[in-house]
């Protein structure tokens, strides 16, 4: 098996591009869907667009939020905590470090659908505030679970706990020159 390593955003390079900030892995026995790749469960279309891959996960967090509202009634919060992060965070966390950097305009609607779990688990109106119940939950939005995933893997990567494979896609910035910049002694 064959797999290719895609790396940058590609928009000013390909004109057909539209929002592809990090990185994945294409492998070439990868499955084609309707001009789209399946690769493992990331669904990748021909234009390195992650839409079709966010659009599935929006399906799953639309039946988790089914779930949750017809079971709130019955079973206390710690347990509708647990339904969540089996129904939802798994599928929230799972390649997030690339598909997180996808545009707003196709973050928003799984956003939404966070907000609209949250909100039923704790009886909240339509329009109450999120922050308060992401404090009382003591939750991560989806930006914030991309942003620890990311830390995550940099500190994997600082610590040479990743595959060799990762390797060539990071460079620590003393390693690129030698000037004294602000940020030369923080190893970054």
């Amino acid at each position: 098996m064959i797999i290719y390593l895609v790396l940058g955003n590609f928009r000013d390079t390909f004109s057909s591009v539209n929002t592809l900030k990090g990185y994945m892995f294409i492998s070439q026995n990868a499955e084609r869907v309707h001009g789209q790749r399946k690769v493992g469960n990331p669904v990748v279309d021909e234009k390195l667009n992650w839409s079709s891959h966010l659009k599935q996960i929006e399906t799953k967090l639309a039946f988790a939020s089914s779930v949750i509202y017809k079971t709130r009634m019955i079973l206390p919060l710690n347990t509708l905590k647990l339904l969540y992060y089996s129904f939802t965070y798994t599928h929230l966390s799972y390649c997030v470090t690339a598909w997180g950097s996808a545009t707003t305009s196709h973050l928003k609607p799984i956003y939404v659908k966070q907000i609209n779990i949250f909100r039923n688990m704790t009886f909240s109106n339509y329009d109450a505030q999120v922050s308060p119940i992401y404090k009382r939950l003591n939750f991560l939005k989806v930006q914030d679970i991309y942003k620890l995933e990311l830390a995550k893997l940099m500190h994997r990567f600082h610590d040479g706990l990743l595959p060799s494979i990762y390797n060539c896609l990071f460079q620590i910035s003393s390693d690129l020159h030698n000037y004294n910049t602000r940020n030369a002694s923080n190893q970054n």
